[in-house]
């Protein structure tokens, strides 16, 4: 995965069926108002931009492609989160077991 991010190339490949996500840090309200994520009243459940995808899993001996593509919002329940730090920006590699929901286009 290559992606310009703050002006610095940035390249990560996720492992096998993993998601490298950037989390939304704040959500805009219909009216406009912005609310970050910290006083949010769902606060186990996330939601981000999928940044890069890892290869295909493997169940019961069939390789199985994964649903989600660079560009997808997903929402994810923000326990086993590892976090990286990337040119000063926050990334969520999560499994893409993890995933609840994917906001259509």
């Amino acid at each position: 995965m290559s992606k310009e991010k703050g002006g610095h190339a940035m390249k990560l490949e996720p492992g096998r069926g993993k998601l490298l996500i950037e989390p939304v840090v704040e959500r805009k309200t219909k009216s406009g108002i912005i609310i970050p994520t910290t006083v949010d009243n769902r606060k186990n459940i996330q939601n981000g931009e999928v940044v890069a995808t890892g290869k295909a899993t493997w169940d019961d001996g069939k390789e199985m492609e994964l649903d989600y593509k660079v560009g997808d919002v997903v929402y994810y329940e923000e326990y086993n989160v590892a976090k990286i730090s990337i040119a000063n920006s926050e990334y969520h590699l999560i499994d893409s077991k993890q995933v609840i929901a994917k906001e259509k286009k």
